[in-house]
């Protein structure tokens, strides 16, 4: 498991069907792109990087997660969890060097 994977298990174990409250509680006031279904949040790190995660909610309840990953402003990947699928997370690469 890489870094990557490693933070989206993270927030699926930790998130996954907890409330649109327990999230305010937690991270905070979420960015004003935000609408009701889905909440955006960043999170910097080592100066160049950043996150972009999303909670996705339905009936106010944690069902899918989505992590992008920045240097600078170029996507490096994205990984994707939602409640439905029959596979755990995807990982889709944005940035080819």
């Amino acid at each position: 498991m890489n870094g990557s994977t490693e933070k989206i298990e993270n927030l699926i174990n930790k998130y996954l069907g907890k409330s649109s409250r327990h999230i305010f509680e937690d991270w905070g006031m979420f960015d004003k792109k935000s609408e009701n279904e889905i909440w955006f949040y960043k999170r910097y790190h080592l100066g160049f990087f950043h996150d972009k995660i999303a909670f996705i909610f339905e009936d106010h309840y944690v069902v899918g997660i989505i992590i992008t990953e920045y240097f600078l402003w170029w996507e490096l990947r994205c990984l994707l969890y939602y409640g439905g699928n029959s596979e755990k997370y995807k990982v889709v690469s944005g940035f080819n060097a």
